[in-house]
């Protein structure tokens, strides 16, 4: 055999090697196809519309008006809607299936096919009050007086940075609000989830590109808290005939049974606007998928609570 046989033979060798490392994170891994995000100078960011994307196994979807549900919302629709605004925890993530969604198992008990009910999922990941009320700004036309509204928040959310100190400008920077598709998979998951905790094995800190912004004093009685319970006023302003905040416990809430800063004021202002609190009970560990997310039995507790109050 020539050299240049050899040399081939390690061409081919390589290339098979790749398209099968690709092939592998791909298929299965579920890399390659994370959700896009969107900049947005009032709310921030939100997800891109009329997003179906596989990710690590899980179907993620994303409607028309960018919530995470599969039925698309136009002001012309007659069904009611209920709809469920939060965080990560009511968004899943995408480590949870589209299928898993405590909103999703909502649509199904209360009316499957989406005729005369529809269950809208308006979240995103780390999104407050303030994100929140943008959101509704723009597309309060979409509100009617036969819908209703849930608002989760969870004792962090008290001190939620207003929006527009970064106003879309971490899309792009942040690894968590990729802009654009990634150019292949095993680029996805280098660049997503090799390199940092490859730098973090070897001592050196995460490259930081993101916005940096002041952070509010975890102080009940500082300018965060009002600045977040002023968005929930504005939140709840909506012409919906039946509202409730849902207060949502990390693990560690749960299982000391505290009643933290932030979920006191949140109870308090509650309790002072006279509206229903739910608060779902997640009361094992495998409710949980980590300090704070809730897993597969978390999401339908809190769709059973939701629905127990429905």
């Amino acid at each position: 055999m020539t050299k240049k046989q050899k040399s081939w033979i390690v061409i081919f060798a390589l290339l098979v090697a790749v398209a099968g490392a690709e092939l592998f994170c791909r298929f299965y891994l579920g890399l390659g196809d994370p959700p896009i995000s969107i900049p947005d100078a009032e709310i921030d960011y939100i997800f891109a519309p009329n997003q179906d994307c596989s990710r690590f196994g899980n179907t993620v979807i994303y409607n028309n008006l960018s919530m995470r549900c599969e039925l698309d919302l136009d002001i012309a629709d007659k069904p009611s809607r209920v709809f469920v605004v939060g965080d990560s925890v009511i968004n899943g993530g995408v480590l949870t299936d589209q299928s898993d969604l405590a909103t999703t198992l909502l649509q199904k008990k209360r009316d499957p096919i989406g005729k005369d009910w529809q269950v809208c999922n308006v979240s995103a990941g780390s999104w407050g009050p303030g994100n929140y009320a943008a959101f509704f700004r723009r597309h309060r036309n979409h509100v009617r007086t036969n819908d209703v509204l849930i608002v989760e928040v969870n004792s962090h959310d008290l001190w939620e940075d207003d929006p527009l100190l970064t106003a879309g400008r971490n899309v792009g920077r942040d690894i968590a609000l990729p802009d654009r598709k990634p150019c292949c998979a095993l680029w996805d998951g280098f660049h997503r989830y090799f390199l940092p905790r490859l730098r973090k094995w070897c001592g050196k800190a995460q490259v930081n590109t993101k916005v940096d912004i002041p952070k509010w004093q975890t102080d009940a009685g500082n300018e965060s808290a009002k600045y977040n319970l002023t968005m929930l006023d504005e939140v709840f302003s909506l012409p919906c005939r039946r509202k409730a905040l849902l207060i949502y416990r990390s693990r560690i809430e749960t299982q000391k049974e505290i009643e933290s800063v932030g979920e006191r004021a949140f109870r308090e202002w509650a309790e002072d606007k006279g509206l229903p609190i739910i608060k779902p009970v997640l009361n094992v560990e495998s409710d949980y998928r980590d300090k704070i997310h809730p897993s597969v039995s978390g999401q339908r507790k809190i769709a059973d609570a939701i629905e127990a109050w429905l």
